[in-house]
């Protein structure tokens, strides 16, 4: 049967409650599946604390907070010390959650997008600007996320000192991969999309939780001939999801000012954000969906796998 994991409350001390905001989903879940709780602020420790009931089985499903790559590999390494499988490993949680994972799948359907190191020095990073369109300036983004008010440069000239910023601000480190992306002017009238895919399939299309807003216009009570095109980005994301191997992730997309959608970014599942509407129902809907496919989808080779890699870590 799978299991889910949910981050504790980091103000719970040693009552080991689930964090808030995760409570309607931990509780929703809890009366199918067994579920166990993860110390996000041990996340820098060698072996991060969790609380795992005895009835904890495979395989493991996490639902939380964004991990960076070396917490997301020490969360793995703890799980499968204890004899326990992710349905997600760290090459597939990055494959999704970082655009150096998913970029080149996805080419055609997004801004276009040079990848870049965030050390690079003036030369590089004009370089750079000059191999994607400029015609309305740049975008920047992290791996995985980028920061609000600090991302968009009108020209190239305007890069450097853009970069130092968001350096300064974000979670990205020197050593790390900056996202350089033609900016694409979007229509903001209306609501941008989350679409949800499990098993390479796409599952649900609702309204991004960030713009859940009553004056933004729904994209599925647009004119029928948006809706068709809409549902025709939808079809044509689904090579690329399938390319990528993750069990478990998310596609948001938008509509620009010419009338044509494009795609924002992919997300890892475990780590997307749901509507803030979304109640008891909804939830188990939802984890109806994704536990009978990541159950279905677990072979009994990936339990002896995992059993192997269980020796290999208690040894080491």
């Amino acid at each position: 049967m799978v299991s889910y994991i949910f981050p504790a409350n980091p103000l719970g001390g040693h009552s080991w409650t689930v964090d808030d905001h995760f409570s309607l989903e931990c509780a929703t879940v809890a009366g199918s599946n067994p579920v166990a709780l993860l110390d996000s602020y041990s996340l820098g420790d060698r072996i991060p604390k969790m609380k795992i009931a005895d009835d904890f089985s495979n395989p493991v499903i996490y639902r939380g907070w964004m991990l960076t790559e070396p917490e997301y590999r020490r969360f793995e390494a703890a799980i499968t010390a204890r004899g326990l499988a992710l349905a997600t490993g760290t090459e597939s949680y990055m494959r999704a959650h970082s655009i150096r994972g998913w970029i080149d799948s996805f080419r055609d359907l997004t801004a276009p997008t040079v990848l870049i190191p965030a050390n690079a020095d003036r030369d590089a990073i004009l370089a750079a600007a000059d191999s994607i369109p400029s015609e309305h300036g740049f975008f920047l983004k992290g791996e995985s996320k980028s920061e609000h008010g600090m991302s968009f440069a009108a020209n190239k000239e305007a890069l450097p000192e853009l970069i130092r910023s968001f350096l300064d601000y974000s979670t990205v480190t020197e050593d790390g991969t900056l996202a350089l992306r033609s900016f694409l002017p979007l229509d903001h009238r209306v609501a941008e999309i989350r679409s949800w895919w499990i098993g390479g399939e796409l599952v649900f299309s609702p309204i991004h939780p960030n713009f859940e807003n009553p004056e933004l216009i729904n994209p599925l009570k647009l004119s029928s001939d948006l809706r068709v095109s809409l549902d025709t980005f939808l079809d044509s994301l689904r090579p690329g999801i399938q390319s990528l191997e993750n069990r478990f992730l998310t596609a948001d997309i938008a509509l620009t000012e010419s009338g044509e959608w494009t795609l924002i970014e992919i997300g890892d599942g475990q780590v997307s954000g749901f509507s803030r509407d979304y109640g008891p129902q909804e939830y188990s809907y939802f984890y109806k969906i994704i536990s009978q496919e990541i159950e279905d989808s677990f072979r009994p080779e990936d339990e002896r796998l995992f059993n192997l890699m269980r020796r290999v870590y208690s040894e080491g």
